[in-house]
């Protein structure tokens, strides 16, 4: 029993990879490839372009935000102007005024 214990001296063992999120590629992963891969002119480039895009968007995203406060903004007045002049409130155009300019400052 103890020769075939001593018989089996070597076996495999699975090296460690690193994923790079940025490049979406494996390198192995000892931290000398790693700090390679991370200064090489590949992985530079596609950083620089994921935050141009990161900026993209939220450029995007804000402009399309200030759109829709102003839709909504232009929805109320509206809905302000026809209820003033809805013949069963009957408020007058006094009141129709007074309620857009109120809208309009907000």
């Amino acid at each position: 029993k103890l020769s075939s214990f001593w018989a089996m001296t070597e076996f495999w063992v699975s090296q460690a990879k690193h994923y790079c999120k940025i490049c979406r590629c494996w390198c192995s992963g000892n931290k000398r490839n790693i700090q390679v891969h991370e200064t090489s002119e590949r992985h530079i480039e596609n950083t620089a372009r994921q935050l141009r895009a990161a900026v993209a968007k939220e450029s995007a995203e804000k402009k399309e935000e200030m759109l829709v406060e102003r839709e909504i903004m232009r929805i109320n007045q509206a809905a302000v102007c026809a209820h003033a002049f809805d013949p069963f409130e009957g408020t007058g155009r006094e009141a129709a005024a007074a309620a857009a300019a109120a809208a309009a400052r907000e």
